[in-house]
């Protein structure tokens, strides 16, 4: 029943390769973004969402993060696949690039690494 609402859809059936994903996550970033044609870049795109990145100076003083605006389904959505392809794919480069910031971060604990992880 799934592939017969979801099957014939390319966009679809490539979001749905990335580990990590099935199939309500599928469906929300469907809805929330539709076609993905519309965005000229995947900055674009990433900006839309609301998960690029944005940098505040002053004087030498630098920082920086996420933007707050964005589509907030969509960023939920992709934050909890990242978080389930951590903990099921232990070997990939997603997880490991999660190990190697976490022990860069040291004993500080970070706003995105989910507690009783450190």
């Amino acid at each position: 029943m799934d592939e017969e609402k979801y099957g014939s859809d390319n966009d679809v059936q490539l979001i749905w390769t990335v580990p990590g994903i099935g199939l309500v996550i599928v469906a929300v970033i469907k809805a929330e973004i539709g076609d993905a044609t519309r965005f000229s870049s995947p900055e674009k795109l990433a900006a839309y969402i609301g998960v690029s990145p944005t940098t505040c100076q002053s004087g030498e003083k630098q920082w920086g993060g996420l933007t707050r605006h964005g589509n907030n389904r969509a960023k939920h959505v992709l934050i909890e696949a990242t978080l389930f392809h951590y903990h099921f794919c232990p070997d990939s480069k997603i997880s490991n690039y999660y190990h190697r910031k976490k022990d860069a971060m040291g004993e500080r604990r970070p706003w995105w690494l989910p507690a009783g992880s450190c």
